[in-house]
């Protein structure tokens, strides 16, 4: 699982949560950020299955980091 928020402490505590919910979660700070971690994490044959984000986020709000990632269709499933 991937978490994308600016804010520090809101990405602590949903770490927190979801490793008390058995999941293996990475935090970024910015939608640029987690784009690069979901090429990294695709090339190394680990995608991602969920990503979790803020929408209030500066630079490039949630909504615009999810209109950037489905510019990577290998990033979110769609795959032949």
């Amino acid at each position: 699982m991937l978490v994308v928020d600016d804010n520090y402490t809101n990405r602590r505590i949903l770490e927190e949560v979801l490793r008390n919910w058995k999941m293996k979660p990475t935090s970024v700070d910015s939608g640029d950020a987690a784009i690069r971690e979901m090429l990294l994490a695709e090339r190394e044959q680990r995608p991602f299955q969920l990503v979790l984000t803020d929408c209030h986020m500066p630079r490039m709000d949630g909504f615009m980091f999810v209109e950037e990632l489905r510019k990577h269709c290998d990033l979110i499933g769609r795959r032949s």
